[in-house]
């Protein structure tokens, strides 16, 4: 047997674009003791995938190959064991994946349990004597093909799309698991009825690496539509699962026959790993595999967050979620159960105008330095200028693409007062300042976050605002967040450099998958955070602090005008040309 300290855990993380693998140490847990990576487009070309998916305009569907997860999978173990990681020392492993995805299975995945046949390839495997698969296409988050079904389980489910988001988190989104499933049975019947299993990507993966079917945790189930948000013992919630059913045209009562039993807790084991991979890579039968989850609840954990933490993710697109003891699920965002708590949440927002919009505004003429001196000399508040811009279609407000909109608060309004503040819309040819311009937009999310994460139960004001993506390096964008969100802002420090020095971002969700595996394969009582932080596995920088003025004015005076300015801006969308209000 291998001293305790020397075991080594896996964490995989499968996004759109590719299959992550790092591998800790916990003697040295801020870094990674090996890393691989799969690039579906690239790596796995026979695929014909862009971006890790293939999407028709036309119809709005977007799907991956499932026998591409496999095929990256076996690729990226051989790609460490090729950088010689040792297979005998990995103790337990887990996985991240995308969220919302699913994958239809039409038998077991039972691999070759005898040495010989575990030198086939695992696509090999999962095709013989018959496919494993019954659809052999995923669909992915990027999915939009499902309004129709989304709307159908809306009017099905009773109370509508309001009470639909009070029980289950969210109202019904296209990317859900539900509104895939509707598609299925309604367009490919036939492949429906021979669905044994339906599971999210994670389960999926985990399955693999059993050789048997596994359940959902609880947060990745929460992506599904169908869990019920507030159980304290996970479970699928029945009227959800009825209105999937009748959008559907199913027979009452089936649907549950083709999900695992019920969702279980983060932290649970989902059994050894099979022993195709003890043959084929050298792992040890009593290697464990670790309940997955979906990336933004192992990116949680990869970031050590507490009760009262907000993370601000700032890259293609902007995502803010926290970590919280109470929530109150909306008609935007998405309220998940927490991975790192038996009964907590983690309400999400997500807008699509993220790095596009700041590297348009910042112009190609100009650097990075050029857009933090612009944030440098403007005043927190901007004089009253607003700005609302859409270079694709916005999620949070609901906004069509090729938007630009600005407002100016009139002199005379200084209370605090939603009805008594007075704006008017400009023309974006009368804003001649550029650097009111770039201090409008990085307002407007920071403004947007606080706006609706207040509405949905992020904690406001936060304990720390964690923030990462390519933006976090921008030290006015730190100050502007700061100020209006009233917390201190940390970064990511990894090894003896601050995450501003490396080119490519730390890959926090599989750091995550690796941590839970670690946390419940050595049945560890601490507080999650507590014992990440106990083993040094997250180390953070205070770069920014709210200055008390500045968060005074944002709260009285530019957060009832962003809610002003956000309703004008969707009149107009819809009816016409709005002057002034």
């Amino acid at each position: 047997m291998v001293a305790e300290s020397n075991g080594l855990y896996l964490g995989l993380d499968l996004s759109t674009q590719s299959l992550d693998a790092v591998v800790i140490d916990l003697d040295d847990a801020l870094e990674s003791a090996f890393e691989a990576s799969v690039n579906f487009e690239t790596d796995l070309p026979h695929y014909g995938t862009k971006s890790g998916f293939i999407y028709d305009p036309e119809s709005k569907r977007a799907v991956a190959p499932t026998l591409m997860f496999a095929e990256a999978l076996e690729l990226v173990l051989e790609r460490l064991r090729s950088a010689k990681c040792p297979f005998e020392r990995i103790r337990a492993v887990s996985v991240s994946a995308q969220q919302h995805g699913s994958v239809y299975w039409q038998r077991p995945p039972h691999l070759p349990d005898t040495e010989k046949d575990s030198q086939k390839s695992l696509v090999a495997c999962l095709q013989e004597p018959t496919t494993a698969f019954a659809v052999p296409f995923s669909p992915i988050w990027a999915d939009a093909s499902t309004t129709a079904a989304c709307r159908a389980i809306e009017a099905a489910y009773p109370g509508g799309a309001r009470q639909l988001a009070r029980d289950t988190g969210s109202r019904a989104y296209e990317r859900y698991t539900a509104a895939q499933v509707v598609n299925l049975a309604l367009h490919q019947p036939a492949a429906y009825r021979q669905t044994q299993r339906i599971q999210v990507i994670s389960a999926g993966m985990v399955s693999i690496l059993c050789g048997n079917w596994c359940a959902e945790d609880v947060a990745d189930a929460s992506g599904t539509l169908w869990l019920q948000l507030g159980a304290l013992r996970p479970r699928w919630a029945p009227k959800a699962l009825a209105a999937t059913e009748q959008a559907a045209g199913l027979e009452s009562g089936t649907l549950h026959g083709k999900l695992a039993e019920s969702p279980v807790l983060s932290f649970t084991a989902a059994g050894p790993i099979a022993p195709y991979f003890c043959h084929r890579f050298g792992f040890r039968p009593e290697c464990l595999v670790v309940t997955g989850t979906g990336d933004n609840p192992s990116s949680a954990a990869g970031l050590a967050m507490r009760l009262g933490d907000v993370c601000i993710s700032l890259g293609t697109s902007d995502t803010a979620f926290g970590r919280t003891s109470s929530c109150e699920p909306q008609l935007f965002g998405h309220v998940f159960r927490s991975s790192l708590d038996p009964l907590a949440y983690m309400p999400i927002l997500v807008f699509s105008n993220g790095s596009l919009t700041r590297e348009r505004i910042r112009g190609p003429d100009r650097s990075w330095e050029d857009f933090d001196a612009s944030l440098e000399r403007t005043p927190a508040g901007n004089q009253g200028l607003l700005a609302l811009l859409t270079f694709v279609d916005e999620i949070l407000p609901r906004l069509p693409a090729g938007l630009m909109y600005f407002a100016q608060i009139e002199t005379e309004s200084t209370s605090s007062a939603l009805a008594e503040l007075k704006l008017a819309l400009l023309r974006p040819e009368d804003v001649a300042s550029h650097d009111a311009v770039v201090r409008a937009v990085v307002e407007q999310r920071a403004l947007a976050i606080r706006y609706y994460g207040e509405r949905i139960g992020l904690p406001f004001p936060p304990q720390r605002v964690l923030l990462t993506g390519g933006a976090s390096q921008s030290r006015g964008i730190r100050k502007v967040i700061a100020d209006v969100l009233g917390a201190p802002v940390y970064v990511l420090e990894r090894g003896k450099a601050s995450l501003d020095a490396h080119v490519t971002p730390w890959n926090t969700a599989a750091r995550g998958a690796a941590l839970r595996a670690a946390y419940v394969q050595r049945g560890e009582q601490q507080e999650f955070a507590d014992w990440a932080s106990s083993i040094h596995a997250v180390r953070y920088r205070r770069v920014a602090e709210p200055n008390p003025d500045a968060f005074q004015l944002y709260t009285s005076v530019m957060l009832p005008a962003y809610a002003r300015f956000e309703a004008l801006v969707d009149a107009q969308s819809r009816t016409g040309p709005v002057s002034s209000a």
